[in-house]
């Protein structure tokens, strides 16, 4: 199941490159999905739903990014709600997502998914101005770029302390919304 994904998400890449030029990055969950036969419920609607392999985890790469440490906190606040659905990529398995940094100033956006290409991206042009961006401002982004690997998509209408609603936010505990979704969410891993 897993490689017949990862043929999937690569068949969709070269066809999603060739759609916005080569290679191009764009973000992904720009709505607001909320089920509405289970209100407080936000998950992305389309195919791909999420990054998560059969086995129901998303095995990720961090260690080219400098908010490494960031990254390893976000996945004990997801991993203490599910146990085990984030896990290090390492030898043995192929990776569901790559973390890295972009420095790229004046386009309004802190971090990026890309759910086809596998891919977060983190913007150090606004996430390094600590005049602007605090410790947990930092968190919150790369919090919410990892939910949306989970398949949850922007919480802008329910709770305002979700993890998943979009801002330049301070949101750095699970919300019951955020619960809900990552629930809702998991049933389909």
């Amino acid at each position: 199941m897993k490689n017949r994904k990862r043929i999937q998400r690569i068949a969709t890449t070269l066809v999603f490159a060739m759609a916005i030029g080569l290679f191009g990055f764009v973000g992904s969950g720009a709505g607001c999905n909320e089920d509405t036969s289970a209100p407080g419920v936000y998950i992305i609607p389309d195919w791909p739903y999420d990054l998560a392999d059969s086995g129901g985890h998303v095995d990720y790469d961090s260690n080219q990014s400098k908010y490494d440490d960031y990254v390893k906190s976000g996945v004990k606040v997801w991993n203490a709600h599910r146990a085990g659905t984030f896990r290090p990529d390492d030898l043995s398995v192929v990776g569901d997502v790559r973390i890295t940094d972009v420095n790229k100033p004046g386009n309004g956006w802190t971090g990026a998914t890309n759910l086809t290409l596998g891919a977060i991206q983190l913007n150090s042009a606004y996430l390094d101005d600590s005049s602007s961006y605090s410790t947990n401002n930092i968190k919150h982004t790369v919090y919410h770029e990892l939910g949306h690997t989970l398949g949850l998509d922007e919480n802008n209408s329910g709770a305002s302390t979700s993890i998943m609603r979009q801002g330049k936010l301070t949101n750095i505990t699970l919300s019951a919304d955020d619960k809900a979704s990552f629930d809702a969410a998991a049933t389909r891993y």
